[in-house]
């Protein structure tokens, strides 16, 4: 086998997420690629989810369609994801030993939580089930013992020998019950690798960007960029705020940046409403600032645990009035890491908010990458002046002085000779307020050419150039439309893929050879065709232009997307 797709599936409370976590980490240390979906319900405890696993021999953005093996722990696991099982596909459940094959697939019932009792431990049922599943893959037992070893390290000999038995007896049922069912997975060489969400890509590439204050409220699905940071930052002198609501969350970052502190926020959809007013101050007040917006399916509470790509647009116009902005969207994990740190930079060189967008299908799943280069990451703070500089000043320091590029030097607080006014109206060069007419036209116009020309180093991502059709993607929709497209390819299609990571400013320029005269398809998940709006905007591709789109809470699938495809090429 070169592949496999495997999940776990039952009631939210019983360790489904932590089952999935070691079977991934097992896969992952036996050198396949792995890349992680979980889906679950927006509740504490109860109600069906499951943690799907995709384990290939060969890199992949997207975690597949089908299932090999289904571990049902309670009665919804098979009724749900039934319609996903591969032609041959084993589904185990607990309960009487039988084995029992129908509409294509084998249905295994084994005693697993007979088992656990047996061996006096009555929690570890789901470990007898990865033993089952490690077994039926051929997964060395030593390697699953060893992960054991360094999962449990912290709770003691008598819990790691506990799964070690469990794990046991799961290799013990195969041999006894399901030697014909046993398949070996093909590993590839053992080159290191990562294996990381986007939501630690991002937080670990802001680290790595010298970003040394973080204030927020927890949010799902990017609750762990915050989790991640409380760990790492203090160690390096950062600091992270914890605060009671999303206002706070922003103004704080904005305080923090105004005070020298490379800083951010994150949220998702509902946060970033609350942020709105907040996020104009740093506009007008020219205050850099980075704010990750991990997408999930709105309007407001809306899917809190499901997958959609929809505050586009709201990003693009969030705030009252005019002022300007940088939205970032990678559509990789990797990219996910040196896009975040980029964005600081960006925020610095062009004294504005830089968004910087997930969405749930990266940021709370992981996926095997190659290892992150640090070296990648050049910190670039800008036109900021130093106390020699203000020194050579022949008039006294303007914050907001007009120039031909929009952006004015600053000072941090602190640098002798450049104190200054700053506050949320508006201003003169100085930073007093004004409403002169011809001061605000040319202040504004200042802020608003700054941006101009503004480009990350990798704004999009583009293969088979000389395509009939190109499809149109963003974020983690990529990988979906990577397979389809390959699989259409296959079978004679001309079709190319153009992955959008910089979506305001567009670098309109460098798409157009892309687009021109030629049929463009937008995958995206909302309901409005946000992406392909955006594009009809700024390109003339309205009369060859078509939009595929889901907003059903899931992930699209690539045979989804391929019978779409067909129809409109």
């Amino acid at each position: 086998m070169d592949s496999l797709e495997w999940k776990v599936g039952g009631q939210q409370g019983e360790g489904v997420d932590s089952t999935g976590e070691i079977f991934a980490k097992m896969l992952f240390r036996h050198g396949h690629y792995v890349t992680t979906y979980k889906q679950f319900m927006s509740r504490i405890k109860g109600g069906h989810t499951n943690y799907k696993i995709r384990a290939t021999s060969y890199s992949t953005h997207h975690a597949g369609d089908g299932l090999d093996i289904l571990l049902a722990l309670d009665d919804d696991s098979y009724k749900v994801n039934k319609h996903e099982l591969n032609n041959g596909a084993l589904v185990l459940f607990d309960g009487e030993v039988s084995i029992e094959k129908t509409e294509g697939h084998t249905l295994v019932h084994l005693p697993l939580k007979q088992i656990a009792k047996d061996i006096g431990n009555p929690l570890a049922k789901n470990m007898i089930a990865l033993g089952v599943s490690g077994a039926l893959v051929s997964l060395p037992q030593e390697e699953f013992f060893a992960l054991i070893e360094d999962q449990f390290a912290k709770k003691g000999t008598k819990i790691i020998e506990a799964n070690k038995t469990a794990v046991e007896k799961g290799y013990e049922l195969v041999a006894e019950h399901l030697s014909d069912s046993v398949r070996h997975l093909n590993a590839p060489d053992a080159e290191k690798r990562m294996l990381i969400s986007a939501n630690q890509a991002v937080a670990f590439g802001s680290l790595m960007a010298g970003c040394r204050f973080l204030s927020a409220y927890p949010i799902t699905p990017a609750s762990e960029i915050m989790e991640w940071l409380s760990h790492e930052l203090p160690k390096v002198g950062g600091t992270i705020m914890q605060v009671e609501d999303e206002i706070a969350g922003i103004t704080f970052a904005i305080g923090a940046s105004f005070a020298g502190a490379r800083s951010m926020t994150s949220t998702s959809g509902p946060g970033l409403s609350l942020k709105t007013e907040a996020l104009g101050m740093a506009g007008m007040s020219e205050t850099p600032i980075v704010i990750v917006d991990s997408q999930r399916a709105g309007p407001s509470t809306g899917l809190p645990t499901k997958f959609e790509q929809s505050d586009l647009q709201h990003v693009l116009h969030a705030s009252h009035g005019e002022f300007p902005r940088i939205v970032l969207y990678p559509s990789t994990i990797e990219d996910s890491f040196y896009l975040a740190a980029e964005a600081f930079n960006m925020a610095e060189n062009y004294q504005c908010p830089v968004f910087l967008l997930l969405d749930l299908g990266m940021s709370m799943n992981k996926s095997t990458i190659m290892p992150i280069d640090a070296k990648r990451v050049a910190v670039n703070r800008g036109k900021v002046l130093t106390e020699s500089d203000l020194e050579q000043l022949k008039e006294n320091f303007q914050r907001y002085q007009f120039s031909s590029d929009g952006i004015s030097p600053r000072a941090i607080p602190g640098t002798p000779g450049g104190v200054h006014v700053t506050s949320s109206n508006e201003h003169a060069e100085s930073g007093y307020i004004t409403e002169e007419p011809d001061i605000r036209t040319k202040i504004m116009e200042k802020r608003m050419r700054k941006i101009e020309n503004a480009t990350c180093q990798n704004p999009f991502y583009v293969s088979n150039p000389e395509a009939d059709t190109m499809v149109v993607t963003m974020g983690s929709t990529r990988g979906a439309v990577e397979e389809a497209i390959r699989a259409m390819s296959s079978e004679g299609a001309s079709l190319g893929q153009l992955n959008i990571q910089q979506l305001h400013p567009l670098p309109t320029d460098a798409l157009r050879p892309y687009l021109a005269d030629k049929k463009v398809i937008v995958v995206e998940s909302n309901y409005e065709g946000q992406l392909l709006n955006w594009l009809k905007q700024h390109l003339p591709i309205h009369d060859r232009s078509y939009s595929i789109r889901q907003y059903d809470g899931n992930p699209f699938r690539v045979d989804t997307i391929a019978s779409q495809l067909k129809e409109l090429v």
